[in-house]
This record gives C-alpha cells, sequence and structure tokens, in this order.
C-alpha cells in the first residue's frame, strides 16, 4: 500500500489498482482507459466538492482494483438529502460532462466522443445498486427513508442477489454470442463478485 498525502487527504493505492490498471491499458487500443480513469479522478472530485461543501472533508481516498473509494464516516450525521446530494455528485458531474462533450463534439474529433461515453459509462455503472458504487448508497438512503432499520440491509442484500444473477445471465449471453472483448468480460466478472458478496 502506498500512501500519499495531498491538500490534507491521505491518498492510499493498493497494488490490485495498478494491476488493473496495467491490464486495461494493455488490452485497449482505444484510449478509452486512459479517459475513464479522467472521468472517474472527475467523479470522485466532485464527491470530495461536496464534502468539503458541508464541511465534512474526506480522511482518505483508497485506490483499489474495484475503483476508489473515499472514507465517509462522518457522512452519516448529515440529514438523508445532504447525504444524497453528496453520493450523487459524481455520478451528476458524469452526465454533465458527457454533455458538453457531445455538444461539442462534431464528428470530426474521436477523442471528444470518447471522452462523452467514457463520462456517461462511469456515471451510469457507479448507479448501480452495488459493493461501494453510489447505487447502492442512493438504494440505502431511499429505504432507510421507507423501511425500519433492521429491515434494511435484509432489502439491500436481494438487490444484490437479484443484480447477481443477472449479471451471471448476461455474462453467458455475451459468452454464447461472442459479444464482448476483454475489459467487458472483466467487469461483468466484477459484478457478479460484488452482487454475491455481503461486503458493503
Amino acid at each position: 500500500m502506498i500512501k500519499i498525502k495531498f491538500l490534507g487527504i491521505k491518498a492510499l493505492f493498493d497494488f490490485s489498482f495498478f494491476a488493473v490498471i496495467a491490464l486495461f491499458f494493455l488490452y485497449d487500443s482505444t484510449d478509452l482507459a486512459i479517459y475513464s480513469f479522467v472521468a472517474c479522478i472527475i467523479h470522485e472530485l466532485a464527491h470530495v466538492f461536496m464534502m468539503n461543501a458541508f464541511d465534512i472533508p474526506p480522511n482518505s481516498l483508497v485506490f483499489y482494483g474495484g475503483g476508489i473509494k473515499i472514507s465517509e464516516r462522518e457522512i452519516e450525521r448529515l440529514k438523508l438529502y445532504k447525504q444524497a446530494i453528496i453520493t450523487s455528485a459524481g455520478c451528476v458531474i458524469n452526465f454533465i460532462m458527457a454533455g458538453i462533450s457531445f455538444a461539442l463534439a462534431d464528428g470530426s474529433d474521436l477523442k471528444i466522443l470518447i471522452f462523452a461515453y467514457s463520462n456517461l459509462m462511469v456515471g451510469a455503472i457507479n448507479l448501480l445498486p452495488i459493493g461501494y458504487f453510489d447505487g447502492a448508497g442512493l438504494m440505502k438512503l431511499i429505504l432507510i427513508k421507507k423501511m425500519q432499520p433492521f429491515q434494511v440491509d435484509s432489502a439491500m442484500k436481494v438487490v444484490r442477489r437479484m443484480f447477481g444473477f443477472a449479471s451471471i445471465f448476461a455474462l453467458l449471453l455475451m459468452i454464447v454470442y461472442r459479444q464482448a472483448n476483454f475489459t467487458i468480460y472483466v467487469i461483468a466478472l466484477y459484478f457478479i463478485f460484488a452482487g454475491f458478496s455481503d461486503r458493503e
């Protein structure tokens, strides 16, 4: 684990992060990997910005094989709508960046389109209700509003399992029809693992 401190925030880099990045760059010939990485950084900076706006700056950023995780221990003391704003900030900025990029693209510059699709992909994936994704956090906030506290974890587990089975089905279809590349297979396997993991 490599540790760096920047602007009062600890950045922790796990070896698995570098391994995944290396694999994506090795098998990617479209520059999608680098633009997706930039989109991820923009995504996380939006979370950090909103956390600072609500006066709960994060203690650390952890870069690992599954993505980037911000320490959010103090976020639970905020009202639910503020938690929702912080949780959704990353996806919102990705969709805004995608919209701006699509508006600027005139068909002659492929890199702008790749950047647009990268932001769209990062924003959409982070809305999934599994693992450390923002979608799981938003769904939990919705369930907290609608259910008793003891029911929330069970409901989240059911959602994860359903997503896990859907991911297995999608992966099998991709294998049968040969409609995916190495990166898509890795992402699908991660979705399956996250769907059947009890770790939030």
